[in-house]
């Protein structure tokens, strides 16, 4: 490897940018789960989900989203009825269906005020 990095520089380059690029996504989604609640966290990646698809339906697995999230199916549950209480989300069996935006920003905006 070490040779093919001495003759090939711009491979030496691309490589540590790529490192670079998902150690900095890494830590940054490291640093969310940390500092916003799973509810806040859940309901960013539906919102961001949904802008960047420009659909209402959602239909994340909640399997998927728990493990993105590092957390575990069961609490995931627990957060996800509260969000659907509270008017946020629809869920199908396994999955969260859809979402209602203006609700969705009114509880980020609020959970990113309480950490302010």
């Amino acid at each position: 490897m070490d040779a093919l990095l001495a003759k090939e520089p711009q491979l030496a380059i691309a490589l540590a940018t790529t490192m670079a690029r998902r150690y900095h996504c890494d830590v940054a989604r490291s640093a969310e789960r940390i500092a916003y609640p799973v509810d806040h966290n859940v309901l960013r990646i539906c919102l961001a989900h949904m802008r960047d698809r420009s659909d209402p339906q959602i239909r994340l697995s909640k399997h998927d989203l728990a493990e993105y999230l590092g957390t575990s199916a069961r609490h995931l549950n627990r957060v996800l009825k509260k969000l659907v209480a509270r008017g946020a989300i629809e869920l199908a069996p396994g999955q969260v269906r859809s979402i209602d935006p203006d609700v969705a920003r009114g509880i980020v905006d609020d959970g990113a005020a309480d950490l302010a």
